[in-house]
């Protein structure tokens, strides 16, 4: 009596290496994947010799057999030397990416974010997924992190997983690539990404020189010294101030101001958007008031 072969069906691909789904080549009849990638299966025989017959989906190499949609497909395992055959329905289903978007914040009209010591929260990244997905953001780390506790967001970790919304508050340096990755909460992990470029200018560095003392009707004297850490150039200079307000050019000469102490500032925005400012005080003298008196005149 010729016996049916027996066979098991086996997912070669996809494999997660950390976490998720086919840890191991899971094997059975109800397969699945996620979104944007494929599944790629084999077949396990007890006996040499035979030939596979497979139902939708493209061959692959080595007698593996590839999907890309979700489905129900069959396949048959024939015994080459007695001709019997053995028959499996199999179902792949197909987990759709969890969705993901970043927004930037704390970047000028050109897209660049201007480096200014100290700015700790300068650069402002949101990300956001699915309610129940997780997301991560962070500078500079192209692979997917590992969805393990270690990697949860935490007060002492500002970068890490986190369900539904994300914050990374920051001041790069330099220019950066910023990565967005979305993860679902399910046994496959699918895993989403976003990623933008970040381009970083440093700041340029202002003062104001001049008068800082002057009698009142007397013009007050003011000039900028511009120095650019990129060497960047200074194509505007705003002045702001009593009396001022509205001035441009890197020196001004003011009247009008009050009595008094005035609070003078100055914007110098280089090439890259980028923005340096001072501010002064500058002391404006009241005239002094003669009076006149005449002694010894005739009664």
């Amino acid at each position: 009596i010729d016996t049916t072969p027996g066979f098991t069906l086996r997912q070669i691909e996809p494999i997660a290496s950390d976490y998720g789904h086919n840890k191991k080549n899971v094997t059975g009849s109800a397969l699945k994947f996620c979104e944007n990638s494929k599944i790629v299966l084999d077949v396990l025989s007890d006996i040499t010799g035979d030939s596979i017959i497979w139902r939708g989906g493209v061959p692959g190499t080595g007698g593996r057999h590839e999907y890309t949609q979700s489905g129900t497909y069959d396949v048959t395992v024939v015994d080459a030397n007695n001709g019997c055959k053995s028959n499996m329905l199999f179902t792949i289903d197909m987990e759709m990416l969890p969705s993901i978007s970043a927004g930037i914040k704390g970047v000028n009209a050109k897209n660049n974010y201007c480096y200014v010591d100290g700015n700790d929260k300068g650069l402002q990244i949101d990300v956001a997924t699915s309610s129940d997905a997780y997301c991560y953001v962070s500078l500079d780390e192209p692979d997917v992190p590992p969805f393990d506790d270690e990697h949860m967001k935490s007060e002492s970790k500002p970068e890490g997983w986190m369900k539904k919304n994300n914050r990374l508050e920051c001041n790069p340096e330099k220019s950066s690539w910023v990565y967005a990755y979305a993860i679902s909460n399910s046994d496959l992990k699918c895993v989403n990404k976003t990623q933008k470029w970040v381009e970083v200018h440093k700041s340029p560095i202002v003062s104001i020189v001049g008068d800082k003392v002057a009698c009142a009707g007397k013009a007050i004297e003011l000039s900028t010294t511009y120095n650019s850490p990129e060497n960047a150039e200074a194509v505007s200079y705003t002045w702001m101030g009593n009396g001022i307000s509205g001035m441009t050019g890197e020196s001004i000469s003011a009247q009008g101001m009050s009595s008094g102490k005035n609070t003078i500032s100055v914007v110098v925005t280089d090439e890259n958007q980028c923005q340096g400012q001072d501010t002064v005080e500058v002391k404006i003298l009241a005239t002094p008031q003669i009076q006149l008196s005449v002694d010894g005149a005739p009664a």
